[in-house]
């Protein structure tokens, strides 16, 4: 009899954990969206250009209260090393960070104001360009490599709900990493040449068709 009861109550602990998670799954696909940005990275080293950025954005509409946050934010810059070979364009840094944190999110009306810390690694690489390999002439060779880091993103966040299922938001946020890198050219050996931390600031819309 004892066991007959303990096996009810497993199996009325296993049905109400399922049911609660196939809620939990339910109410955050409801509040799934996508949407599109506009906006641009300001690194804090001036030989990394990056410019105007443009992005597809994929989230939760906002919730009061702590959530969890993730974050991407790859980019492209184009690099330059003026003490050696002035503005010529030297190759192109690619940061590829995969980041998760937490955020907390304060409601107003129609107003969503968020703040999120994130952390984790960014996958960096430098592609060489191939004019800047015969800059030295013909014959001489340069080698260029990076490594990956830790990154850390703190952000801000203000969406409008326009309407139920559309918000339009700005974004501003700090982006912290530090890699190794080296260059190799004929006249020298040059390393940590480069910083890939920036300063970033987007404008954008989301759209959440469950809502």
């Amino acid at each position: 009899m004892k066991k007959c009861v303990l096996v009810c109550a497993l199996l009325a602990c296993t049905v109400a954990a399922t049911n609660a998670s196939a809620q939990i799954v339910a109410n955050t696909a409801k509040r799934a969206g996508i949407g599109g940005s506009v906006g641009g990275y300001f690194t804090f080293d001036d030989e990394v250009n990056v410019g105007p950025a443009y992005g597809v954005n994929f989230g939760l509409a906002p919730a009061p209260g702590f959530g969890p946050s993730l974050g991407f934010g790859w980019y492209e810059g184009d690099l330059k090393l003026s003490g050696v070979s002035g503005d010529r364009e030297v190759g192109q840094l690619r940061i590829r960070p995969l980041m998760a944190g937490v955020g907390y999110t304060w409601m107003h009306g129609r107003v969503a104001t968020g703040v999120s810390i994130n952390a984790g690694i960014s996958f960096n690489s430098i592609k060489l360009n191939d004019q800047y390999r015969t800059f030295f002439g013909p014959g001489t060779e340069v080698r260029v490599d990076a490594s990956n880091s830790f990154a850390v993103r703190p952000q801000l966040r203000v969406e409008y709900a326009v309407a139920k299922k559309v918000g339009v938001f700005s974004s501003a946020g700090f982006f912290f990493t530090k890699f190794d890198n080296v260059i190799e050219t004929p006249v020298g050996r040059f390393e940590n040449e480069w910083d890939g931390s920036s300063f970033n600031l987007f404008v954008g819309a989301m759209v959440y068709p469950f809502r």
